[in-house]
């Protein structure tokens, strides 16, 4: 809603950016370890994927959470109830092998 788009200054920081050149690929998952900009602040985020291979594609999927506060979002409150700090975030990915 509005106020969402408020708080969170969509305007101002439109994207969530992850960047990474550390990968580990065990099996059919994938550990993805980089920088994660949000709300103009950076973390370290440790991401764990699906992989899957196919004969023309590969498919990545999976979820990670975001905790507002961790970027310094103010979490205001209505009617005395705060909003939730932690943001969940799921993910598909999907490349050709004939792109890469």
């Amino acid at each position: 809603n509005s106020n969402a788009l408020e708080i969170l200054e969509s305007l101002k920081y439109p994207q969530i950016r992850f960047y990474s050149n550390d990968l580990s690929i065990i099996k059919d998952e994938i550990e993805i370890t980089g920088k994660l900009t949000f709300f103009g602040k950076n973390i370290q985020k440790l991401i764990n994927s699906k992989i899957e291979i196919f004969d023309n594609k590969i498919v990545l999927t999976g979820k990670f959470d975001l905790i507002l506060t961790e970027f310094g979002v103010k979490l205001p409150s209505f009617l005395g109830v705060k909003i939730d700090n932690l943001i969940k975030i799921s993910f598909k990915i999907e490349v050709n092998k004939d792109k890469i």
